[in-house]
């Protein structure tokens, strides 16, 4: 008998129905607050957007909601001296906080910002102390954890975390406390303030050690660049348990940073969503009965929020759902198009009769050998400009002042098949220009090899904030992510397995850091390895840093060139299973150990690092 399948909406509806009545698992706190001004790293909405799915899901409600206050500056003073606190908004200090770049997005709102979390951080403290509360809750945001007591640093002006020990300790709780911090970044400001307080244990798995001062009651464990999903939760499984046993702890703060993940904007390991959960999912086990205040600390990029909010929903109500990243809303987008294009449509020639065959067929073989006549053996020319119509390509160049252009196909090109698409006026504008070609060279797979791509706006003068890229000529027309998502379609439609391309500078790989992978891991390690000097850079300055040769090998001083290879964005299952796969992992950890470099430039973040 076939098991009846429970549309989504009605899961959703009990999920709902069972959050207004029972006592909640944990309760959030939240306030508007939160929401920082738009700025270069972070997104501004990532708290509300956990919000708005844990609602939408059914996975709490309204009434499961702790509103604070605004973090008081007696509060602030529990920890940060006034000699600190009445500079804080002087330009030294808040380029020293956030870096030029984050100063001129107006960093005055930021501090505001982080009052509010401080606030949270003290609500969700003394609450889940309370005998009528429960035994988790959730601040979304705070994890400001580098901020020391006198000065602040990596985006983090006030150390909500300790206020609230110090907080809760002005209130008469004595007991002693353990801080899990698994940001990618170490909790280096937390551990110095907690340095002579025994009765606080502070435990913190990261890439690097930013304070390696020896102290009795700290575990810190640095586990370098590129870290997979293997080695992460190795090294919590193995020394979580042992910080429980040092600490003896009564109450738990966790540090649930983002940051770690693969596609994360500012980040350098690859853990997984998967891995992320479960990770999560061993914290929740290790506590235990314990009370427990969750904080979201690092994450970055428009993707950040999918990782907390599939946690929260685990431990709220014990739904797991992926959510989809920004790029798979996208491509589910463009297959919703690609269904939309008939293979009729894509395949007839312009000229052809009502059985598709063209003039060019009918006297294929008096002209002489056979030409290629298709795109990929597939596509047509007519084909192909209504595919750029379907997907928004030729919107774009409409809406830049060119309301006609001409799509011309040259298939036996020396270097693959050619495309091109001009203008279709006097000026006779390039704008697109691909050539492609098939490769099956990463056996097993075949791929659609992009020997070039070139997207332009001749008609439009650079501006003085966006400068030409290596490369350029002419600014860019605004649409590659719509010509990749065609040939990705390309990909599932004619059963290749991706697209592969070979970076010829370093912003084009930077650019494509989230989706695409080097064919050959030592060159993804390399990457990595220049990639974590540069991340927090506007991307010009980081490929700039790269072509002036401001990267060198830290021990023997060599300029580090930039090293093109094969990138692969995977298609198939098959293949990014090849790229999720453990053996890839450990070659590229391996290999990251064989690579220091160091950037001889200046960066815009003048204190390297994020919550």
């Amino acid at each position: 008998m076939a098991r009846k399948v429970v549309p989504k909406t009605v899961r959703r509806g009990l999920r709902r129905a069972v959050s207004n009545l029972r006592l909640p698992k944990a309760m959030l706190v939240y306030h508007s607050g939160y929401r920082a001004p738009d700025n270069p790293f972070a997104d501004s909405k990532r708290a509300s957007k956990v919000l708005d799915y844990l609602m939408h899901e059914g996975c709490i409600s309204r009434h499961h909601m702790l509103r604070p206050n605004r973090a008081t500056i007696t509060q602030l003073n529990l920890i940060h001296p006034y000699s600190y606190l009445d500079k804080v908004g002087e330009p030294e200090q808040l380029e020293r906080v956030f870096g030029q770049e984050m100063f001129e997005v107006d960093a005055s709102a930021i501090i505001e910002q982080q009052r509010w979390m401080v606030g949270g951080t003290i609500r969700a403290a003394r609450s889940v102390l309370s005998l009528l509360g429960p035994r988790v809750i959730i601040n979304l945001g705070g994890g400001l954890h580098h901020a020391d007591a006198d000065s602040g640093h990596g985006f983090c002006v006030f150390n909500d975390v300790a206020i609230a020990i110090a907080q809760l300790r002005e209130d008469g709780y004595q007991r002693r406390i353990l801080i899990i911090d698994l940001d990618l970044h170490q909790g280096d400001g937390t551990r110095r303030i907690f340095e002579n307080d025994s009765t606080v244990f502070t435990f913190s798995i990261h890439a690097n050690d930013w304070d390696d001062d020896p102290i009795e009651h700290d575990m810190s464990i640095p586990l370098g660049r590129a870290v997979g999903d293997g080695a992460y939760l190795d090294a919590i499984r193995k020394n979580l348990p042992i910080a429980f046993e040092r600490a003896r702890p009564h109450l738990v703060f966790y540090v649930a940073g983002v940051d770690v993940a693969i596609n994360d904007k500012l980040g350098e390991w690859r853990i997984t969503a998967d891995g992320i959960l479960e990770r999560d999912k061993f914290v929740r086990e290790s506590i235990g009965n314990r009370p427990s205040i969750w904080l979201l600390a690092g994450g970055y990029g428009e993707d950040a929020w999918r990782y907390s909010a599939r946690s929260l929903a685990w431990l709220l109500a014990d739904f797991d759902a992926e959510i989809p990243t920004a790029t798979e809303r996208a491509l589910q987008h463009f297959r919703t198009m690609s269904r939309g294009l008939g293979v009729d449509e894509l395949t007839r020639n312009q000229d052809s009769n009502d059985f598709g065959i063209s003039a060019n067929d009918l006297f294929a073989d008096l002209i002489g050998p056979k030409r290629p006549s298709k795109f990929l053996g597939f596509y047509s020319a007519y084909g192909i400009e209504c595919a750029l119509g379907r997907y928004g390509v030729l919107d774009y160049v409409r809406e830049r002042g060119i309301t006609r252009s001409d799509l011309v196909m040259e298939l036996d090109h020396s270097n693959g098949q050619l495309v091109r698409l001009f203008s279709d006026d006097a000026r006779r504008d390039l704008l697109i220009e691909l050539v492609v070609d098939e490769r099956s060279d990463m056996p097993g797979f075949r791929l659609i090899w992009i020997e070039w791509l070139m997207l332009q706006n001749p008609r439009l003068t650079p501006a003085q904030d966006r400068p030409l890229l290596p490369g350029q000529q002419h600014p860019g027309l605004g649409c590659l992510w719509h010509i990749v998502g065609m040939l990705l379609m390309s990909c599932e439609r004619l059963s290749f397995d991706g697209l592969a391309f070979n970076p010829a500078h370093y912003h084009v790989a930077a650019l494509s850091k989230a989706e695409a992978f080097f064919a050959d891991p030592v060159l993804q390690a390399r990457f990595l390895a220049i990639h974590s000097l540069l991340q927090a850079e506007p991307l010009y300055e980081a490929t700039m840093a790269v072509t002036n040769g401001e990267i060198r090998d830290a021990k023997t001083g060599a300029v580090i060139k930039w090293q093109p290879g094969r990138m692969v964005i995977p298609a198939s299952a098959a293949l990014k299973a090849h790229f999720a796969s453990s053996e890839y992992d450990a070659v590229i950890q391996e290999a990251c150990k064989s690579f220091d470099f160091v950037w001889t430039g200046t960066p815009s973040v003048k204190e390297k690092g994020h919550a």
